[in-house]
Formats: structure tokens, C-alpha cells, sequence
């Protein structure tokens, strides 16, 4: 019994209580016919299985999430400029870009993680779909007219819907981590270049401006993972599908 709740504990970590309990019992039925060895061997087994998944999803969101941003920075796609250009000429379509930038970000770990079948997965996939619609078609009033339309349908199922719900909860607080974060990266490195780079000297950044920038980051994606692993466990742990069916 002591080992079936070291090893229920241990999965549980992973996945839901209830699929850590029937594979930890499925593990159990087979261990009286072939040992103690055998149970762990494959309880460790299992734990790589699923393992794997946390850093493939952390490293894929961090790409896709970072790519959608720097678009952000660098393109001036359908007239929208730069969030950092001092041009607000859109401002409302800079916002939009940052969310649907943590949106994917979003959408990549928790596709990695629990799979196409999980409710935060499918959310986060319809609201990337509008969100794209709308940031590179928001100028035409069809566009504009049918995502705000599409977006009120997701809204009203997902208030209507327990699951949906409680999803929409998770991509909310990350996407409230996310932006909290981004500007504090954002002030804390603007301290650092202005200490680093006096306005008087203008001076090129040192290198570790950019060592300074390439942390902020990695720190900005460790707190949305963070903060999508703790939600969806505590809000969404009953239907996690953290198997990879």
C-alpha cells in the first residue's frame, strides 16, 4: 500500500489523480505475478514517457511565442507599426499582437502537453484562429464584423460550459502572467541599458545587454509555463489528458 501511494503521488504529478490511480492499479494487478523490481522498472517508465513532454513544450512555445513577438517588432505588415516605433497609429492591433503572441505560446505548450483533446488546447486553438483573422484582416470590416462575432460565440460557450470555463480561466491567467511579465522584463532592461549605455556616450550595447535580454526572456516563458501547469492541474486535473492518446 505504501508503495502504490509513493507511485500514485509520483504520476499524479504528470496527470490527473484519477489516470494516476488506474495505471497505478493496473501496475499493481501485474506485480504480484512478476515483483516489486518489475512495478518500479515500469513505473519509471511511465514517468519518462511522460516527462518528455514538459521540456519538447516548453522549447516549442518559447520558438513560436518568440517568433509571433519579434513579428511584432520587426514587420509592418497591413500598415501596423512597431509596438517599440513610438507610431501608435494602431494601438488597439499592438495589443492584439501581444496577446495572440502569448496566445500561441499557450497553444504550443498545452498541444504538446496534454493534447488535441484538452479543453485549454482547443480554446487557446479557436482564439489563435480569430486572433490571426484579426490581426492580419482586421482592416477589412468583413473580417473585423465576423471575428468579433466568432469570438462572442467562444465566449458565450465557454460561460455556459463548466470546462470551457474553467479553460478560459487558465488561458486568462496566463496571458495576465505574460503581460505583468513582459513589462517588468521590459523595465528591468531598460534600467540595465540605460546604466550600461548613457544616452550621453552613445555607445553601442555590450554583449551583455543582449545576455541580459536572452534571460528576460527565458525567465518571461518559464513563468507562463509556470503558470499554465499550475491552472490547468488545479482547474483542469479531472479531465487532464496528459497521455498523449
Amino acid at each position: 500500500m505504501h508503495s502504490a501511494l509513493i507511485a500514485e503521488w509520483l504520476l499524479a504529478r504528470f496527470m490527473g489523480r484519477k489516470q494516476a490511480a488506474s495505471i497505478v492499479g493496473d501496475l499493481l494487478e501485474l506485480k504480484q505475478l512478476k515483483g516489486i523490481l518489475w512495478f518500479w522498472y515500469s513505473l519509471v517508465g511511465v514517468v519518462i514517457v511522460l516527462f518528455w513532454r514538459r521540456p519538447l513544450a516548453f522549447v516549442a512555445a518559447l520558438i513560436f511565442g518568440f517568433m509571433a513577438f519579434a513579428g511584432l517588432q520587426a514587420t509592418d505588415i497591413m500598415g501596423i507599426p512597431p509596438l517599440l516605433s513610438g507610431n501608435y497609429n494602431y494601438p488597439w492591433m499592438n495589443l492584439c499582437w501581444v496577446l495572440f503572441a502569448i496566445l500561441l505560446f499557450v497553444l504550443t505548450y498545452a498541444t504538446i502537453r496534454y493534447g488535441l483533446r484538452d479543453r485549454v488546447t482547443q480554446l487557446a486553438l479557436a482564439l489563435s484562429i480569430s486572433s490571426a483573422l484579426l490581426i492580419y484582416g482586421g482592416r477589412q470590416m468583413a473580417v473585423l464584423v465576423a471575428c468579433i462575432v466568432f469570438l462572442v460565440c467562444v465566449a458565450a460557450v465557454s460561460i455556459l460550459n463548466t470546462e470551457r470555463r474553467r479553460a478560459a480561466v487558465v488561458i486568462l491567467i496566463v496571458e495576465s502572467v505574460g503581460i505583468v511579465g513582459g513589462l517588468w522584463a521590459a523595465h528591468v532592461f531598460n534600467l540595465f541599458f540605460d546604466l550600461a549605455v548613457p544616452m550621453s556616450k552613445r555607445a553601442p550595447a555590450p554583449p551583455s545587454a543582449g545576455w541580459l535580454y536572452l534571460c528576460m526572456v527565458l525567465m518571461m516563458a518559464w513563468m507562463m509555463a509556470t503558470a499554465c501547469s499550475c491552472m490547468h492541474n488545479w482547474l483542469m486535473r479531472n479531465s487532464s489528458i496528459d497521455l498523449g492518446d
